[in-house]
């Protein structure tokens, strides 16, 4: 450690003594759905705002889920900032959600958080104090959010394990130390064509000799030139234009048409396995330089072997699935293609074990070879264009042809018989679009299967609407 990062921790721990005095106490508490309590303060009595804080000789610990809004004594307050010092020392934290709605998180709100390995931040959060996260020695990941201007003073500052750091556009400058110490450091993606102006020790005994920067390909030599950055020992194109926080997940988009707003929804880095987990939303646009882009494609490789990926809802707007998009997503069960789509890359589905149920629309003509290669537990398959899709090499390769029957317009099954491929399909029955359409029936045969809705997401019980359950749908009131 040199003597100028001592005299920087010193420095702070004299200032947090003599500011202790004039922190004030929590002003309610609350306890969460999940048992958790987390104490806050009022910031507005007017605009009804609060931020998270603490309160004195407590730590908080596990999970931290904070609310979007909070009620004391009869009022209800959004919650809008995360207060300096709000779970320092909580050496017990193991994760933290932070809702849209954040705009603010203090100086050393998560100091010495050290079981912290990962943080996700909504667009809303604009400002990020000095040492914010200073020796959280467990973080090993951390995406910024996209609205943000400045990284401050010693933000990282003795994060031993964090290995990579996504900076966005919008981030103008980067303030002294603030990855100091950062030694397992091994890659820096940074967005900005313009590189940030960053003070003289911003990456002070952080091995970044060693390191990769991402870079847009308009600026790899720009930032070979840069101040700082230039330090770095190779510097990259990234593999996406922008980002974006949404419901939970950090999406990453590619522009396809700066004329027309449009983009696709890409991959954070190639053969980055698992990335994606659970329930994801891709939404129908997102916002990026000051305009609105139209999502209307799934890229090569997005959702590639997401093992953990659980439900996917896909907007209308969406016109083309690309190659390996949801390879080896082996927790997908059942997926609903929006009606917009024409064409389904090769291997989109390749590897998807669990997948049990497909719906492909009319709008659907051709589809990729091996697309659903290896989805051996497949049931069911909606082919809803009158015309058989025209079919690359082994599109059905591993699918148990003489069990899994194939749903097709009435009047197409004997189309569907003579064509390539769809032929070797044992069980063909003609059905009415109508039917196919709306629901089936509003019997729920089976209220024990899980129930997805139209997008493809997993929903509850008390879901009202049209579901399905086991590759049919149900209209549930």
């Amino acid at each position: 450690m040199t003597m100028k990062t001592k005299l920087f921790r010193l420095f702070a721990a004299l200032l947090l003594i003599l500011t202790a005095q004039t922190v004030s106490a929590y002003d309610f508490e609350a306890k969460n759905s999940d048992g958790v309590t987390i104490y806050y303060n009022i910031t507005s009595s007017t605009g009804l705002t609060c931020e998270v804080t603490y309160k004195d000789y407590v730590q908080y610990k596990g999970a931290i889920n904070i609310p979007s809004t909070v009620s004391s004594n009869g009022k209800t307050y959004s919650v809008t900032s995360i207060g300096k010092y709000a779970f320092e020392n909580g050496f017990e934290v193991t994760s933290v959600t932070i809702p849209d709605g954040i705009t603010t998180i203090g100086s050393e709100a998560f100091i010495d958080c050290r079981g912290l390995t990962s943080m996700i931040f909504p667009n809303s959060v604009t400002k990020i104090g000095n040492q914010a996260f200073e020796n959280c020695q467990g973080l090993k990941s951390v995406t910024l959010p996209n609205n943000l201007t400045t990284i401050e003073i010693g933000t990282f500052l003795s994060c031993y394990a964090l290995e990579s750091v996504t900076i966005p556009s919008t981030v103008t400058d980067i303030k002294d130390a603030a990855f100091t110490e950062c030694r397992k450091l091994k890659k820096v993606i940074c967005l900005g064509m313009t590189p940030p102006t960053i003070e003289k020790d911003v990456f002070s005994q952080t091995p970044v000799s060693g390191c990769t920067l991402y870079v847009p390909s308009d600026a790899v030599d720009t930032y070979k030139q840069a101040n700082g950055w230039k330090d770095f020992s190779k510097v990259l194109q990234t593999a996406f234009d922008f980002y974006s926080y949404n419901k939970g997940h950090i999406l990453y988009f590619n522009l396809t048409s700066s004329t027309d707003l449009t983009c696709e929804v890409t991959y954070k880095e190639y053969n980055l396995a698992n990335y994606y987990e659970g329930e994801v939303n891709i939404p129908s646009s997102v916002s990026f330089d000051g305009k609105e882009y139209r999502v209307t494609g799934i890229g090569n490789q997005t959702f590639y072997r997401c093992s953990a990926l659980t439900s996917i809802s896909i907007p209308d707007g969406v016109t083309s699935i690309g190659d390996h998009a949801f390879y080896d997503c082996s927790a997908l069960t059942a997926i609903t293609i929006p009606d917009n789509v024409t064409t389904i890359g090769r291997f989109c589905f390749s590897g998807c074990s669990g997948l049990k149920s497909i719906i492909i629309p009319n709008s659907v003509i051709r589809i990729g070879g091996r697309t659903f290669e290896k989805c051996g537990e497949l049931k069911e398959i909606t082919c809803l264009n009158p015309t058989p899709p025209t079919l690359d090499k082994s599109v059905f390769e591993g699918v148990s042809t003489s069990t899994c029957v194939l749903k097709v317009p009435e009047g197409s099954v004997d189309a569907y018989k003579a064509a390539d491929q769809w032929k070797e399909f044992m069980n063909i029955e003609g059905v009415k679009i109508s039917a196919i359409d709306a629901a089936t029936t509003d019997a729920d045969s089976d209220i024990n299967a899980p129930a997805y809705n139209m997008q493809g997401v997993k929903v509850n019980s008390n879901y009202k609407g049209i579901v399905i359950r086991n590759g049919k749908k149900f209209l549930k009131r």
